[in-house]
């Protein structure tokens, strides 16, 4: 009973910007039978770092992400700068979700135990 273990890679570009998905299957043989698949995605996008991907990955953005698309992606990515919530906001907010769902609540356990509690004394009768 000999077990191994293999690592197979399935690579997609994704256009218009040439980002790499790769898939990575972690198989498992028992005496040459596969008896367990698991897998792992991980995404490049046009800029990363891919020196501690697999080669392939490697060899694959070297091929196809060129100063100019890498300088093109970059500059579709939205550059709006999102402004932080204040303090206050942030506290206001919180304490009217949770004013609301606690009546709401309330209300319908009421409404629960009213409907329950007649049923009961129908039954009874």
């Amino acid at each position: 009973m000999a077990y191994e273990e293999k690592i197979e890679y399935k690579l997609e570009i994704i256009p218009p910007w040439s980002i790499i998905q790769c898939r990575r299957a972690d198989i498992v043989l028992k005496d040459g039978v596969e008896i367990a698949r698991g897998y792992h995605r991980t995404v490049y996008s046009p800029g990363d770092d891919v020196s501690e991907a697999p080669q392939e990955v490697q060899d694959v953005a070297g091929a196809l992400w060129t100063p100019e698309l890498i300088e093109d992606y970059k500059e579709s990515i939205d550059p709006t700068p999102v402004e932080p919530i204040t303090e206050e906001e942030e506290v206001a907010t919180t304490d009217e979700v949770v004013t609301d769902t606690e009546e709401e609540e309330v209300a319908t356990t009421d409404e629960v135990v009213t409907d329950t509690e007649e049923t009961t004394d129908t039954e009874a009768v």
